[in-house]
């Protein structure tokens, strides 16, 4: 039987949701933003298009492995590594000064996004009891979106 953990379950929640939240915030914050980022880059559309590609690429040819590696380590050991690897990637982001760095560290990104992600939903079942988990699975889901929709707004707030 899986043990349901009760004490600081909703300090789980905040966290777990809160990466969900600030990992796909980051997926969409470069849309807007990229006709001045490509010019203060000197960027070909290509190179641009690739800054925003590149997150969708790694982070989807790593969630199922992400999820594997969840299942052989620990999901707390490949959340807290992804996260690790997510912020270490968007510092990457804002230090690059050219198209290629800031690809690799969106490629780094996605990656350490994708690790997060993988574990999240696995942490939330483990820490809420069954009549609790659809609410917490909830939240969890309207930050992931909101994330997304919020990350462009924020995008070309940031660049204007």
């Amino acid at each position: 039987m899986m043990k349901i953990m009760q004490s600081g379950k909703w300090s789980v929640l905040f966290v777990v949701t809160l990466v969900s939240f600030i990992t796909n915030l980051d997926a969409t914050i470069v849309i807007t933003g990229l006709p001045p980022l490509m010019e203060n880059l000197h960027l070909s559309i290509g190179t641009g298009m690739w800054t925003i590609t590149s997150f969708y690429i790694t982070s989807t040819v790593f969630l199922l492995p992400s999820g594997r590696w969840s299942d052989m380590l620990g999901t707390k050991h490949i959340f807290l590594w992804g996260f690790a690897l997510f912020t270490l990637a968007t510092a990457l982001c804002g230090m690059s000064s050219s198209g290629e760095a800031l690809i690799a560290a969106r490629l780094l990104q996605g990656t350490g996004a994708a690790m997060a992600m993988a574990a999240s939903t696995p942490i939330l079942i483990r820490t809420f009891p069954p009549n609790e988990l659809g609410v917490a699975l909830g939240i969890n889901n309207i930050a992931w979106v909101t994330g997304s929709l919020i990350g462009p707004v924020l995008g070309g707030a940031l660049i204007g």
